[in-house]
């Protein structure tokens, strides 16, 4: 790996003492969704060097990645979570 995709990987994930953008973004939705007492359902992944790797899942297995009739792209096997 090099040293652009670890520094991104850190802008993006962070650490405990300082989190990164994906963890302030879902942090600010899931508070949200709290205040409107709505739940949501979230998938979180990383696409690198053309594949696809599903954050929520402890394995990080691939995720295929599938192209339906209309051109809609879907990803298989992806992780949801429900927030309530």
């Amino acid at each position: 790996m090099d040293d652009a995709y670890l520094c991104n990987k850190f802008t993006m994930k962070g650490s405990y003492e300082e989190p990164g953008l994906a963890a302030l973004a879902v942090d600010e939705i899931l508070s949200i969704s709290e205040k409107m007492g709505k739940s949501i359902t979230i998938s979180f992944y990383e696409i690198f060097q053309d594949h696809v790797y599903d954050l929520l899942d402890p394995k990080q297995q691939e995720v295929q990645i599938l192209e339906n009739g209309q051109g809609k792209i879907q990803l298989k096997g992806l992780s949801q979570v429900r927030y309530i």
